[in-house]
Parts: C-alpha cells; sequence; structure tokens
C-alpha cells in the first residue's frame, strides 16, 4: 500500500453480497455531486440511508492464520512452532574420496616374443664336416652320411664344429628396439646320439652394425637332454631379424650308434621381459592397466559407515595418453548396485592425443563400503576395478621411453541420500536467528500476556542417540529484547524405515512470558547438538538426507492479556459506478458497530484508489464501545455503537474515487487487568451513507 499505509489482507467482495449491491448504489448516489441543477424542470429533496461497506474481525486478524488453537470452551491458546535449526546429514556425512591415479611409462610394459625354434640335425652337421678342409673331419663328415640308417659299434668323437649363419627373426612385433632390461633364454635339446660335450653359440643383429647380442657357452648335455642358458640383455640393440652362428661344437664318442641323419639338436630362444626405451614395436595384446583398491572416504573423523545411497553424484574418469594405439579400459565398482546390476563401465581411449575425459551418473546406487568384497570387514572403503588393454593390431608403431598412460578417476560431487554404519560422536553448534511472523497483523499499539509456555522440541528422524543442549534464547523485536536459557535434553533414535519413524524430546525455556510480551519479530539461537554421546559402538545407525534432525521453537500462550492501543485491520473492495441525473445536497457517513469484544475500540477509516494510495480518511474521537461481560468473565452480547462522519465536498469527491477501504480498531483493556479472548468474539462494521439529494423531474 503507498501512503504510509500498511498492506493488509483483502476480503473478497463476493463474500459479502450485501457489501457488492449497496456499496454500488451508494456511490451511485455520490456521483451525484458532478450534476448540475436543471432549474428548468420540477425538483424535489429525499432522504436515504445507503449501506455501502461491511466487514467483521475477529482473533484470526490479530494472529496468523493457524496458530490459535480453540479449546473446547472457546479460550483460546495461541501457539507458534518456528524452526530453529535443520541438522542436514551431509553436517556429520561428507563423502570426499581420493582420486584414483595409474600412470603407466613404457618402462613398464612388457614385451616378449613366441619362442624362436631353430633345428640342426645330423645330416647339416656330417655335410659340414665332408667339406672341411682337414682330412681327418671330411672323413668323418662322409662316413656318418654313409652311415645313414645303420649301427656302429663305435663312434669316434668329434670336435670343432661350425655353422650358420641359422635366420632368427622376430620382426613379427619388432624392427628395433634399444633394449632397457630384458634376458633371451637358449635352450639346447640333444637329439642326436651323442652327447654334446661343450656348445659356443653367437647371436648378433643382421644388419650393421651387426651387434653381438648373446654369445652363451653351453656343456655337457647328454642324449635327449634339454639345457636352458639365461643371457642378460639389457642395454643391447636388437634388429628384428638376427643371425646365430655355431662357434664350436663337441661331441663325445659313442658305442653301438644308430646313425639317422634325421635327428637334430634343437636351438630354441625365448625373449622374454623386455622393456625398451626406444623402439619401432607391434604391440602384443597385454594389459597395461590391472588394479584393484579399496579407496578410503577421506576426513570421516569417528563415522564408520557400511553402506550409502546416492542422491547425486558422478563418477569421472580422465585418461591421457602418448602412445600411438587405441587403450581399451574397464572401470567398475563391483559392491555399487542400482536395479541389481553392479556398476560397470567399458570405454576405449584414442590413440596418442590429449585427455579423454568421461562421465558416469552414479545418483540411486547403492555403495558397499566394507572395502574389499572378498574380505567385508572394513568401513568407508570402496573397492574399486581398473582394467586397461592394448589390442593386438599388427601395426608397428614408434615407442619411446617417455610415452606413458595416465588414468584418473574420482567420484565428483557426491551427495548420500542415505547412510548405514557408526554415525560418529560429533558436536555439531547450532547458532543463528530466525524470523517471527505471528505478530505481523498487530500494526500499532501493545500486547502483553498473562503467561507463556517456551520450549525447544527436538524431532530426531536420525537412527542414532543424541543430545541437545540450548544455552541462550534472545527475542527481538526491533526496540527491545529479552533473553532466557533451556538445558540439555538427550534424544532418542528414530527408528528406520522410509520415512523414518521420529522422536521427539522437548527442554523447557525460562523467563517465557518476558520473553513473548516483547512481541518478537526475531530470535537468536544458541547451544549445540551431540551425535553418540556415550560414545557406544553400533554400526547399524542410519540416516537419510531427506529427513534432517530438526530443532524447533515452539510458544505456547493463553489469549488472556492486557492490551493499549492494539490494532486490528482488515480491507474491503468498493465497486466504481455510473453517474445518476441527480445532485447530492448533503450527507454523512455513519459507521454502525456491533462490538463483541469486552474492549473499548477505536475506528479509522481510510479509502484508498487502485495503486493503494491513501485518498481520505474518516478520523473520529468517539469510541466503540466495549461488550458487557456476565458473572463468568465471557462476553454476554455484542454492543452497538453508530458514529457519525460528515461528508465534506472534498471527501465526497475523494470517496468517489476510492476503489477499496481499510477499517483499523485499536483496543485497550483496563489498566493492569487482563482480558481473556475467545474464539466467538467479532466486531462487525457496517458502513452507510445518511443522504439526502434532490431528484430532477424528466
Amino acid at each position: 500500500m503507498k501512503g504510509g499505509m500498511p498492506a493488509f489482507q483483502t476480503i473478497d467482495m463476493k463474500r459479502n453480497p450485501f457489501n457488492r449491491i449497496n456499496g454500488l448504489y451508494f456511490l451511485l448516489l455520490l456521483t451525484c455531486l458532478s450534476c448540475k441543477k436543471d432549474l428548468e424542470k420540477p425538483q424535489w429533496d429525499t432522504q436515504i440511508l445507503a449501506p455501502f461497506a461491511y466487514t467483521e474481525m475477529g482473533i484470526e486478524n490479530i494472529v496468523k492464520n493457524g496458530s490459535a488453537q480453540t479449546n473446547p470452551d472457546h479460550s483460546i491458546d495461541l501457539f507458534i512452532r518456528d524452526t530453529l535449526y535443520a541438522l542436514q546429514l551431509d553436517s556429520i556425512v561428507s563423502v570426499v574420496t581420493p582420486t584414483f591415479d595409474i600412470n603407466k611409462t613404457l618402462d613398464s610394459i612388457k614385451f616378449g616374443t613366441d619362442p624362436i625354434v631353430t633345428k640342426i640335425t645330423l645330416g647339416q652337421i656330417a655335410k659340414q664336416m665332408a667339406m672341411s678342409s682337414d682330412p681327418t673331419t671330411a672323413a668323418g663328415g662322409n662316413f656318418i652320411l654313409s652311415s645313414n640308417g645303420t649301427t656302429q659299434p663305435f663312434v669316434p668323437a668329434i670336435s670343432n664344429i661350425t655353422g650358420g649363419p641359422i635366420p632368427i627373426n622376430i620382426s613379427t612385433i619388432l624392427d628395433e628396439a634399444e633394449i632397457k632390461t630384458g634376458f633371451l633364454d637358449i635352450s639346447i635339446t640333444n637329439g642326436l646320439p651323442l652327447a654334446i660335450q661343450r656348445v659356443e653359440l653367437e647371436i648378433k643383429n643382421a644388419k650393421t652394425p651387426f651387434a653381438v647380442v648373446a654369445q652363451p657357452v653351453i656343456t655337457s648335455i647328454a642324449v635327449n637332454a634339454t639345457k636352458t642358458q639365461t643371457e642378460d640383455i639389457s642395454g643391447k640393440h636388437v634388429d628384428g631379424t638376427m643371425n646365430g652362428n655355431i662357434l664350436d661344437m663337441d661331441f663325445a664318442a659313442g658305442f653301438g650308434v644308430y646313425i639317422d641323419t634325421s635327428d637334430a639338436v634343437t636351438v630354441t630362444l625365448n625373449v622374454r621381459d623386455v622393456t625398451v626405451t626406444s623402439a619401432v614395436a607391434i604391440f602384443p595384446a597385454q594389459n597395461v592397466v590391472n588394479d584393484k583398491s579399496v579407496n578410503y572416504l577421506l576426513d570421516m573423523g569417528s563415522v564408520k559407515l557400511k553402506e550409502m545411497k546416492m542422491k547425486s553424484g558422478f563418477v569421472k574418469i580422465e585418461v591421457s595418453s602418448t602412445i600411438p594405439d587405441s587403450i581399451f579400459f574397464s572401470y567398475s565398482i563391483p559392491t555399487a548396485i542400482k536395479d541389481g546390476v553392479p556398476f560397470k563401465t567399458d570405454t576405449k581411449v584414442p590413440p596418442a592425443g590429449g585427455t579423454t575425459v568421461f562421465t558416469y551418473d552414479m545418483t540411486g546406487y547403492t555403495m558397499g563400503l566394507r572395502g574389499d568384497p572378498a574380505i567385508n570387514t572394513d568401513y568407508n572403503g570402496l573397492y574399486n576395478e581398473l582394467v586397461g588393454r592394448i589390442k593386438y593390431t599388427g601395426h608397428k608403431i614408434p615407442l619411446a621411453l617417455t610415452d606413458f598412460i595416465h588414468v584418473k578417476i574420482s567420484l565428483e560431487n557426491a551427495k548420500p541420500s542415505y547412510v548405514e554404519g557408526y554415525l560418529g560422536d560429533t558436536t555439531v553448534n547450532i547458532n543463528g536467528s530466525i524470523p517471527l511472523t505471528v505478530f505481523k497483523n498487530i500494526t500499532g499499539g501493545t500486547l502483553q500476556f498473562e503467561n507463556a509456555d517456551v520450549a525447544v522440541v527436538v524431532d530426531n528422524s536420525f537412527g542414532v542417540p543424541g543430545s541437545a543442549t540450548i544455552s541462550n534464547i534472545t527475542a527481538h523485536n526491533g526496540a527491545a529484547s529479552a533473553s532466557s536459557s533451556s538445558g540439555t535434553v538427550a534424544l532418542g533414535p528414530g527408528i528406520n524405515g522410509n520415512p523414518p519413524v521420529i522422536t521427539s524430546s522437548r527442554v523447557n525455556v525460562t523467563n517465557a512470558t518476558p520473553l513473548v510480551n516483547i512481541l518478537p519479530k526475531s530470535v537468536d539461537y544458541a547451544g549445540s547438538l551431540q551425535i553418540n554421546p556415550s560414545g557406544a559402538f553400533n554400526d547399524n545407525q542410519f540416516a537419510y538426507a531427506a529427513y534432517p534432525v530438526k530443532a524447533y521453537l515452539e510458544f505456547k500462550m493463553p489469549l488472556s492479556l492486557i492490551a493499549n492501543q492494539l490494532q486490528l485491520t482488515d480491507t474491503i473492495l468498493i465497486s466504481s459506478a455510473p453517474q445518476l441525473n441527480s445532485a447530492l445536497k448533503k450527507g454523512k457517513l455513519n459507521l454502525i458497530t456491533d462490538n463483541g469484544f469486552p474492549f473499548d475500540a477505536k475506528v479509522i477509516a481510510y479509502f484508498l484508489d487502485g495503486s493503494g494510495t491513501m485518498l481520505d480518511s474518516l478520523v473520529t474521537t468517539q469510541y466503540v464501545e466495549r461488550a458487557p461481560k456476565g458473572s463468568d468473565g465471557k462476553v454476554t452480547q455484542p454492543k452497538r455503537s453508530i458514529i457519525s462522519y460528515d461528508l465534506s465536498a472534498g471527501t465526497i469527491s475523494n470517496i468517489q474515487k476510492a476503489t477499496s477501504v481499510i477499517f483499523k480498531a485499536s483496543f485497550s483493556t483496563d489498566t493492569g487487568s487482563y482480558s481473556k479472548v475467545y474464539s466467538d468474539y467479532r466486531i462487525k462494521f457496517k458502513l452507510a451513507g445518511d443522504i439526502q439529494y434532490t431528484v430532477n423531474a424528466q
């Protein structure tokens, strides 16, 4: 409202047809002021009493709707309940997990080949011997070749046999590499009828600079036996094509030897556990990341959770790779279940090129927090499994030691809707201020209650015992303050369910009546809530985010009061009307009141236009008389009063422009005497025009 007037509840004219009809009629009469007299036509004067505005007010105009409770005898208790504080789930449980961070560089990736198998037959050895320049060696070779398929009673020792080059090809996976670490296993299986006394091999690159990779010496290999020797090839340069040479091979003599030139010495080469400084290679299919771990929630203090259900949050996976091959990831949280299905996601990271980010909504997942499911005895532990795999593509790719795979997994913006476990022994300070609106319709004057009860009520919906302490309550009304104290109350745990069954506890506030009688507009409070004050461990406790622990401030005041210029207000609408062909000579407005309150009242009417600006007012020094009371102290019947207002030309003009009228009634009780207010007390207002106007003949 404008013009210094407060805004009040507007009464709908539809609820009162009398207002609508008579208000229209009255305003029709008021418009006669704008008509000029016609002296050429007959005229006569007439008198009319025209009611045009009506309303009534009761206790609902003093206090907020719903805050007045009527007792069987119609006496009234004023009941106020405002929320002081709400202990939210995230005040005691904050879901923060460390980032799951894995960095794999090329030096931690193993390379290997399938075993390379080469056979050297007895016939090959014999031919090599037959071509020797040494007559004895050549004769021995020819003897073996000519004895094929026969048994010889004695074969003499054979020595200084050489051979090669024998091709060794690993180019299917590797063109060349600078070996950082690795091993070459050389196994010789003697399939000849003679024991090998000594063999010396040479393995060297087939291309410039023909560097020697390994030169093993193996001795004493019996017939049909195998011996293996491992050569460290760390720091070697290895080509995809190499040659093997027999630098020396010596055989022991034998008796009763069956000669079969297809018998052979088998040489097996196995390259294993290789890491490289640089390479041009084909990645074999392998897991480059294979991690199973438990991530523990951070900053949990004494809270030990077994389970939580996610209200919101998402898993964020960031993968950086400089490896020029696709990487396939599988990430799972086996204990995170939604609709009976564990959380698992499979993603593909393209060949080298920046960071790839994946996000997955975790809303609605129930997460087990018992750590490794195989053990299932932990708390606050989120079990993760991550596998990163490189598939075989058949394409050779240049690699360097600086190539890496970096995987970061985090649980972002996680908010649980439900948790279960031990909720810790947290103490939460509850300090703040709340507004009170119960007395907002009291726009002036003072009100003093005979007595009042004030208490702090705590509704515990968490399945955990606790205690509440209220150390101070201070009420303010802008001009004055009043303080009181309370105490400590034990809080019983809520009972699990959705919604949970609430357990209520209350603690009374001292100095309650003075606290109320300043008609507070706000209340400051200070105290604390403690979870698990005894410290007794129980991991079956629970809490729901949707159902916080709430502390309320409750006021209860029987409406037995002392009032001094206590104001009640109400607003009603006035309809506009067309002019009549008549002229107003004089008039006045009568305010007819039926007062059902045992208080004298002073009434002012304010007329407002459509924008809420005050146009005029009707003010009088007369009082509306109080209703009489019987021997039981209750009003026996309303008291009627009539207050008249003479209308000036300016007032009439302003009323013609008005669209609404505000009635403001100020009540005062007898000094020092408390008066009880009942629900059936009402005060009724009727505004009527007592008007004489001139009617022109047609």
